[in-house]
């Protein structure tokens, strides 16, 4: 299903005129009644952005009677052109520029789950044993990983460079995620206890004036 780009473009453009003739409204309900050449002025300008948003709406409307019905993918075809992913690279219609988009979306997906097993090497992963020796963390129900609702927001931006050491100029994109989190976690503690005189050592310790704080 591709994108209508002038629908899109429309739609932006009424956006702006809403949020336009809003804030003149705005200006005009705060403004003193009494001040009639105020008021008058703003009640002019309220009138002229309504029409710039009624006359935006009559092209959205005749374009989408104009255009081809678009056709709704449920999640079931979704998870189905995932799974058939070179099928969808080779089809006629996937041309350079949804083929990047496809790139970027499996980079992005690679990144965040880098980050969440970053996260999780850093807060919640330990193998645990009792004092005989049996470990207590033997199974996923004990072990803790990082789910998706214990990541954080990750917002990602590409920086296109080819490498020069590979064939075609590919990159690995997985490993960075769980170097730089864990890095970051570590940073942020030091950096909020720095005001108790905390200092940070290579092995991942912390030590503060109370004693030290082990690495997991």
């Amino acid at each position: 299903m591709r994108r209508d780009e002038l629908r899109d473009a429309l739609i932006r453009d009424l956006e702006a005129m809403r949020y336009a003739a809003d804030r003149v409204f705005r200006q005009y309900d705060a403004a003193d009644p009494a001040n009639r050449l105020v008021t008058a002025e703003l009640e002019l300008r309220w009138n002229r952005a309504l029409t710039r948003v009624a006359e935006m709406e009559a092209p959205i409307a005749a374009h989408d009677c104009a255009a081809p019905p678009r056709s709704e993918l449920s999640a079931v075809s979704f998870v189905t052109l995932a799974n058939d992913l070179k099928t969808v690279w080779q089809a006629p219609t996937t041309d350079a520029r949804l083929k990047k988009r496809i790139v970027r979306a499996i980079v992005d997906g690679q990144v965040h789950g880098a980050v969440a097993q970053g996260v999780g090497v850093a807060l919640y992963e330990e193998v645990v044993y009792d004092e005989a020796g049996q470990i207590l963390t033997a199974s996923l129900t004990d072990y803790a990983v990082p789910r998706a609702g214990d990541a954080p927001l990750i917002k990602t931006q590409h920086l296109e460079v080819e490498s020069p050491t590979t064939v075609g100029g590919f990159r690995g994109m997985g490993e960075g995620g769980t170097i730089g989190a864990p890095a970051a976690i570590a940073n942020a503690l030091v950096d909020a206890l720095a005001p108790l005189g905390a200092l940070a050592h290579e092995n991942g310790s912390i030590e503060s004036p109370h004693g030290h704080l082990k690495p997991q």
